[in-house]
């Protein structure tokens, strides 16, 4: 190693945020193109215990994520109502 590599500094790592930012990023990239024509995705990251600090990307539209949001979500409370389904 040459001797003015030796004592550099390592690099800071990142701040969790900017960290979660490139992450989805990264993640859109490699999952929109295995998509079919016609189809969406969204992906979701937060912390576990502070869902405030959701972070989401997609490739749809906010009307259709919506959409998509309350879909689960009313098949999650009717799964709920029924005693079946399960959270992991």
């Amino acid at each position: 190693m040459p001797a003015d590599q030796q004592h550099a500094p390592s690099p800071r790592p990142l701040p969790p945020d900017m960290q979660v930012a490139m992450a989805c990023r990264l993640m859109r990239e490699r999952v929109q193109p295995a998509l079919p024509r016609g189809y969406g995705a969204c992906l979701m990251v937060f912390p576990f215990g502070c869902p405030p600090l959701l972070t989401y990307i997609s490739n749809a539209d906010r009307p259709s994520m919506k959409l998509a949001l309350k879909t689960l979500l009313d098949k999650w409370e009717s799964e709920a109502a029924a005693g079946e389904g399960s959270s992991p």
